[in-house]
């Protein structure tokens, strides 16, 4: 087809000049987590994960002190392998802005992250590293999950708040 890549080109310009759809203000006030999940040949429907005030925490994280850890990695550093135990581990994180970065290493035992019932919107976890920020060459780690000593910049990977790489 002559031009055919020509005019597939303005095709998709003039798509992107056209606003998307989106949905009617009665429509989108309406939508709740299930509506989005039900959509597709096989909804998802998750299992209930019961109350947290019914969780026994193994590891409580607190910054002040009071918790078995002051942070959440050195919480997530305690829990065993999966090997080891293949028992759920509850980590309570009390309610406080935790600045740093999370790496839960592959192989570990299952892991529940949770703040208090009440607001636990009132657990942060935050780190500010973006994609450009610069590093040390060969010094600094750019994420602990994704070292990459070499980059001179965090990069996209070492710019995650948290990763998890374990099952």
């Amino acid at each position: 087809m002559k031009g055919g890549w020509l005019a597939l080109l303005a095709l998709a310009l003039g798509a992107q000049a056209q606003e998307r759809p989106q949905l009617e203000a009665a429509t989108a006030a309406r939508m709740q987590v299930a509506d989005y999940l039900a959509q597709g040949p096989a909804p998802w429907q998750p299992a209930s994960l019961g109350g947290s005030w019914a969780w026994r925490a193994d590891h409580t994280v607190a910054a002040d002190g009071s918790g078995t850890h002051k942070t959440v990695q050195a919480a997530i550093d305690a829990v065993p392998s999966g090997a080891s135990n293949s028992r759920r581990v509850y980590i309570h994180v009390k309610p406080g802005i935790y600045r740093e970065t999370v790496c839960v290493q592959q192989g570990k035992a299952p892991i529940t992250l949770y703040g208090d019932a009440a607001d636990a919107s009132a657990s942060v976890i935050v780190e500010g590293r973006y994609n450009a920020l610069p590093k040390r060459p060969g010094i600094d780690a750019a994420h602990p999950c994704h070292p990459d000593l070499a980059a001179a910049t965090h990069g996209t990977p070492g710019s995650a708040t948290m990763v998890v790489a374990s099952d």
